[in-house]
């Protein structure tokens, strides 16, 4: 859909569930997941919902893909290790790469350029928001606090911030964890915030104690806005770059 809310158009037709979409603006794709094919696998398709194409095709399960603006990378969790890790590949499904297999890896989110990976686990107890290079090194703790439960983690336009949850409120930090700072209080729950292009606003799940909605506000904190104003639940939104 359109960041107003209008223009909304299915791009999946298939009876089975199609979750954690996220887009490329450097491809014109959408990537998803889907058990379609009796296992859980990572597709990709056009924009308009034409050209599907399944890059995983892995016995084991394979979710939450994420696939960077420039459509060079996609980042995944999957259980094929045994145990949840935290993988990467090409954006045609070659190259998949177990980069991580830290305690409750979750919610990876790529760089713009394909370059680095930032994603929530909870090693020691509380999660928190770590990134690491695309090709395995690197790995670091950002946000470093055990007293608060930091998730969802997403990359700026220009890849030199993250916009993430601490606690249920919106939080940002640069990509070395510096200039932590409180973005929104919300009133309660909130999930998967995400940049919108011009790195001016945050779009994310809300829920006020009725139904999750999308909404947008300023990164600076101000005009919250309710997108989607529905009694049904919307859940993980993308930003596409060309809005």
């Amino acid at each position: 859909m359109n960041l107003d809310g209008t223009g909304e158009v299915a791009i999946t037709s298939s009876s089975q569930a199609h979750l954690n979409g996220s887009v490329s603006a450097g491809l014109n794709k959408v990537v998803y997941q889907s058990a379609k094919s009796g296992n859980l696998e990572i597709y990709s398709s056009d924009i308009d919902g034409n050209g599907e194409l399944n890059l995983t095709n892995f016995s084991g399960p394979d979710f939450k893909p994420t696939i960077s603006e420039d459509g060079s990378k996609i980042a995944f969790l999957s259980t094929r290790s045994g145990s949840t890790g935290l993988y990467v590949m090409n954006s045609d499904g070659t190259g998949q790469l177990l980069l991580t297999t830290l305690t409750d890896v979750d919610d990876p989110a790529i760089s713009p350029d394909g370059t680095k990976i930032a994603f929530s686990a909870s090693p020691n107890g509380a999660p928190q928001i770590y990134v690491i290079n695309s090709n395995g090194t690197g790995l670091a703790n950002l946000s470093n606090n055990l007293t608060a439960f930091d998730l969802a983690p997403s990359f700026s336009p220009d890849g030199t911030k993250l916009i993430f949850t601490r606690d249920d409120d919106l939080y940002e930090m640069t990509t070395t964890g510096a200039g932590l700072h409180l973005v929104y209080n919300f009133v309660d729950f909130t999930d998967h915030p995400s940049y919108t292009s011009d790195g001016l606003s945050i779009v994310f799940m809300g829920n006020n104690g009725l139904a999750w909605d999308i909404y947008k506000v300023s990164t600076t904190g101000t005009g919250l806005v309710n997108i989607t104003n529905s009694s049904r639940s919307e859940f993980r939104i993308s930003s596409y770059i060309g809005l």
